[in-house]
């Protein structure tokens, strides 16, 4: 399963000084629809989410997790974690979401079982990337279909292609040393 959620761009729940976020009637979609395919199949396929503005949980990622790539600019979050991510650990079926937003960080982690990815700055407009080449993250999937239940799962794997054609694969993730950045999120 592909996830498509709207961040918005800017006002989370009223805070105009905030970067957009999830509202609560996006988070009971995401439930509903997790138990409404859960009630249809039997089971809960496997998915990933994409979204633009990225959740609370990357700074904390990149806090207290190891992590590969680059953070080169503060994670721009909302001034509210509206708990979309607890969301998808309780439901239990995302294995990783992706987002931009900050063009110069292209950083990844593992935080609790759901990896936490930054996508490449790809175009020309805005700002950056100043500390690395335009790109994309490349997500490929393989699906495996179990023949004796018909369940569906898939592994996958994703990196870099850089607008050369440089291809750069995510590096052993290092321990950044646990310094608590606050970054422009809510505390």
């Amino acid at each position: 399963m592909l996830w498509l959620f709207d961040t918005n761009s800017e006002v989370c729940q009223g805070m105009t000084d905030s970067w957009g976020c999830f509202e609560k009637d996006q988070i009971s979609w995401y439930e509903e629809e997790t138990e409404r395919i859960k009630r249809h199949l039997g089971y809960v396929p496997l998915g990933l989410a994409f979204f633009h503005i990225p959740v609370p949980e990357y700074r904390d990622c990149y806090n207290w997790r190891k992590t590969y790539g680059k953070r080169n600019e503060v994670i721009s979050c909302p001034k509210k974690n509206t708990e979309l991510f607890k969301s998808m650990l309780v439901k239990g079926n995302i294995n990783a979401t992706f987002c931009g937003h900050d063009h110069d960080n292209d950083f990844g982690a593992f935080f609790f079982d759901i990896e936490l990815v930054y996508g490449r700055k790809t175009g020309y407009g805005g700002y950056g990337p100043s500390w690395f080449s335009r790109g994309a993250r490349v997500i490929k999937l393989k699906e495996k279909i179990n023949e004796n239940t018909g369940e569906i799962t898939f592994d996958y794997r994703h990196y870099v292609i850089e607008e050369s054609g440089n291809i750069v694969q995510n590096s052993e993730p290092l321990w950044r040393g646990g310094y608590d950045y606050v970054d422009r999120c809510e505390r």
